[in-house]
């Protein structure tokens, strides 16, 4: 019986993970350029650790790495490494 509930679960899982969609390297770049400004709305002052303008340069070189067919998790791995120099 045991079998027969988890297989279902793995089966969904599997799905999950290699079902995952693809995206333009537009539309990926608007997001990264919507999660830099919601960043700049939301916190009073994101930039006392690490310069603005070496953030804004930062993010100019996570665009150039993202291209068409990405999907979220390489997309995570770009973004995040510019999250955590914050």
């Amino acid at each position: 019986m045991k079998i027969l509930t988890l297989c279902p679960i793995f089966f969904l899982t599997a799905l999950n993970v290699f079902g995952q969609q693809h995206f333009k390297a537009n539309a990926l770049k608007n997001d990264l350029d919507s999660m830099v400004y919601n960043i700049e709305a939301a916190h009073p002052n994101p930039y006392y650790r690490y310069a603005r303008l070496n953030f804004h340069n930062d993010v100019e070189n996570a665009k150039q790495q993202l291209t068409d067919g990405m999907d979220y998790t390489s997309f995570y791995l770009v973004a995040q490494k510019l999250i955590a120099k914050l």
